[in-house]
């Protein structure tokens, strides 16, 4: 089978619109559904069908913030949806509340990219907002942007092209370019220059 060839979508604007409809109309009988939860409803959605069809739904930025991945259009664009009644905030004792008053139109949408907003939004309906955020922080592209915002002081956006990173072991070309950075940003990673593979199996056989 051909491995899927991954393309970078520009940011669509009526499916950024459209998708968070559908996520808050499908969230709207969910207890905990709120800003969190639909920042995190919209990033799992962009980074998995980029992962496995090949190209994000939206095309939207996601910046590593400190409580998880946000997309950096959400705040513009649900204030105009407000502003032109597509839907309502509802204000809570600890979360916002996105309403949708209309329904999305998925004409755009292929049946495969709203099979994955299904599938997230049934995984994280029981997940309160901190443990929604929690989640987002185990994923490898929020840590190495947070960690670059960290050291730069500058919002980082997490590249689409890290939701295809495992967490399998580094080789020595990653451990050498982590290095690399490690030195670049002044990181305090290691006491002392990392063992490679062959020596760590030579010292724990010996």
């Amino acid at each position: 089978m051909p491995a899927t060839a991954h393309t970078t979508r520009q940011f669509s604007q009526s499916r950024f619109r459209e998708l968070l409809l559908y996520c808050a109309l499908k969230s709207e009988s969910h207890r905990y559904f709120g800003a969190t939860k639909l920042n995190k409803c919209l990033f799992y959605a962009d980074f998995l069908a980029y992962r496995t069809l090949g190209s994000s739904i939206t095309g939207a930025d996601y910046l590593a913030l400190e409580h998880g991945p946000a997309p950096r259009q959400l705040v513009a664009e649900r204030d105009a949806m407000v502003a032109e009644k597509h839907v309502a905030i509802q204000k809570r004792a600890f979360q916002q509340r996105v309403i949708a008053l209309r329904e999305p139109d998925l004409a755009d949408f292929s049946g495969a990219e709203i099979a994955i907003v299904d599938q997230v939004i049934d995984e994280i309906r029981t997940l309160d907002a901190g443990d929604v955020s929690d989640l987002s922080h185990a994923f490898l592209g929020w840590k190495a942007a947070r960690t670059e915002s960290e050291a730069t002081g500058k919002q980082v956006v997490i590249p689409y092209s890290t939701a295809l990173v495992s967490n399998e072991p580094l080789d020595e070309f990653q451990e050498s370019h982590g290095l690399d950075l490690a030195m670049k940003y002044g990181w305090d990673i290691w006491r002392e220059k990392p063992k490679s593979r062959a020596e760590s199996s030579k010292r724990s056989s010996g």
